[in-house]
Parts: structure tokens; sequence; C-alpha cells
């Protein structure tokens, strides 16, 4: 990460005993530069995302932001007789889940006023993987004497932060033969219609390539889902909720396939040939994609046929994944 940056801890903000503004931070990356000096500009549309994913052979990109911190938002956190000179800094910091590198820039020193400000933090590839979180935190910079049970009194303390930032540096986990991606967001910041507290939902806006998109706001799936290595507890964690997602979406992308699928055996999509080729084969005594094809077409066409085909979809599905094997594997290795 950048030269000068300091190293921050991780501090837990949910049901704290203070008053903690959550998002009270205009927090935006506007812009990066690459290397060679190559400037990137934000999409209006971006999702608060950026990917770096299509820039080979990068050794360091600088992001760049603005953080802006209102009058109500100091008036919040700070008590009245701090608020002329708040006590207070604001810092980015870049968090790599699949490296455990955690990172701080400091952005602006006490006494913090209500304004907006620049910043910039430089991301060495060699530091990250797959994805770096951005964030913009308010900090206590000195302990305080108003003994006041409302507010923080202690310097370290958090008290405000910003909707944060996602930068994908490699290419994400696919599925089907590179015909789906498997990505994580923010539900609650999302200007999807779906549920904020869902854990998944398939994407069906680019039908070419559906996504799958995991919630972030669960940050401890999402910390075990984007975990690496075989041991240990969050490995065997993230098979378990994996092949839990997984048997889900299969059942979808199935009653997609069949739906589509034509008398003559006719696909839509190329991704459903690889459903078939996966799963579809597992549920008939057939090895010809047309054939298997024609077989869904048949068991959708008539409303009798369905509770046969979900029979058939649910033990190919238990065979192809084996959720079985994981959660034995969980229980044996991290039960009483």
């Amino acid at each position: 990460m950048a030269a000068g940056s300091t190293r921050t801890e991780r501090t837990r903000t949910e049901a704290l005993p203070y008053v903690y503004a959550r998002s009270g931070l205009d927090f935006a990356v506007t812009g990066y530069t690459v290397d060679d000096g190559d400037i990137g500009t934000i999409d209006d549309d971006s999702d608060r995302e950026l990917s770096l994913e299509n820039l080979p052979g990068w050794g360091t990109t600088t992001l760049q932001g603005t953080i802006e911190i209102s009058e109500s938002t100091i008036e919040l956190v700070f008590p009245e007789d701090e608020r002329d000179e708040p006590p207070g800094k604001l810092i980015v910091t870049a968090d790599c889940l699949n490296t455990h590198n955690r990172f701080g820039y400091q952005v602006v020193d006490a006494p913090v006023e209500a304004d907006t400000y620049e910043w910039e933090i430089d991301i060495d590839r060699d530091d990250v993987r797959e994805r770096v979180d951005l964030n913009a935190y308010l900090v206590r910079t000195a302990d305080g004497s108003h003994g006041s049970s409302r507010y923080a009194s202690y310097h370290g303390q958090r008290l405000a932060d910003g909707l944060p930032w996602r930068v994908r540096i490699d290419e994400p986990d696919d599925w089907l033969g590179g015909h789906m991606v498997v990505r994580f967001k923010s539900f609650s910041d999302s200007a999807a219609s779906i549920p904020d507290d869902n854990l998944y939902y398939l994407d069906r806006t680019d039908p070419e390539q559906p996504r799958v998109w995991v919630n972030s706001d669960h940050r401890p799936i999402e910390g075990a889902l984007s975990s690496g290595g075989y041991t240990g507890f969050r490995p065997r964690m993230r098979e378990v909720i994996s092949g839990q997602i997984a048997h889900q979406v299969w059942v979808e992308l199935l009653m997609w396939t069949a739906s589509d699928a034509t008398e003559d055996g006719d696909l839509e999509y190329d991704w459903q040939e690889a459903v078939i080729a996966e799963v579809g084969s597992k549920m008939y005594d057939e090895d010809d994609p047309v054939a298997i094809a024609q077989e869904l077409h048949e068991a959708v066409t008539e409303p009798e046929n369905i509770p046969q085909l979900m029979d058939n979809i649910n033990e190919a599905l238990q065979e192809y994944i084996g959720p079985q094997d994981s959660l034995n594997e969980m229980i044996r290795r991290e039960g009483p």
C-alpha cells in the first residue's frame, strides 16, 4: 500500500454505547491512475464498485476521492462544548480480506470542520488479491471531559463512517465454464429491488451471462466465502455456505433452462448447454444434450409433470453438490 500510510485497527461499531453516525460521511471514489499515468474515471452507475480486473501487469494504482462531513454530523457525534474545535480526524481505510492487509490514510487532522476533503491512497498489487474494501471514518483524537454517556469519550473511538466502496483486483470466481460470475455487493446500497437482508439473488439483467450477487452486508458470511485455504473453520464454513447457495441457484438455472428449451431440444443461451452438461445428465438416463433438453421441455409443458421434475432436480443436485460431505466434515472437525 501507499508509503506513509499507517496501519489501523478494526473497531466494532455495532450496538455501540454512544451515538454513532453510520453513513454520516459522504464518501466517494472519483478517479484513479495506474503506473503509466493513465487516468481512469468512475461511471455514474458504478454501484460503488471499481474494477481493475482488466488492467494487466499493473504495480500500483492510486485512487482519488472525496469525503464530505456536514455540520449536522459534527453536532450529532460531539457534545456542545467540543463543537467549536471538534477533536476528530478523517481517515480512509483499505482492507483486503484475502491477504489480511489493512491500511489507513489520514485525510485531515483535528480539529475537523464541516467541509469537503480530497484524499488519495495507493494500492500495491503485491499486497492485495481479489478485492479491497474502502471506507472513510471520523475518529476521536483526544479523550473527552464532557462526562456524558451519550458521546464517545476516548481517543481512537470511531464516530462516523461512509458507505463503503469496493475495488475488484482479480477476475471473480465463475461457474459454468465462465458463463456466470459470482460477486459481492451491499443489497442495502443497491438500486436493485431486492430485500436488504437477502443472502443472494440471481441477476438476469444480462440473460447471456447471468450473475449471482451475494449480500456483502452479511459480513461474517462474506468473510467465510472469501476465505482462502482448505483447512480450518472458515474454509469449511465456506464449503457449507457455498453448497447452500449453489443448490438454490442451480434450481433457478435448471427451471430457466427447462422453460426456454423447445420441443426440438434447442436452447436460448450458451450457458444453458453448460447447465445440461453439468447437471441435466444426472437427472435423466441420457448423455445426449438435445434429448435432455427435450425431456426438460416436456417436463414443464404439463403441470402434472412439475413434482417429478423437482424431485429429479433435487436428487441430481444432491449428487452433484454433495452437501452432506461438507456438513459432515464441518461437524466432525468443529463440533463438540
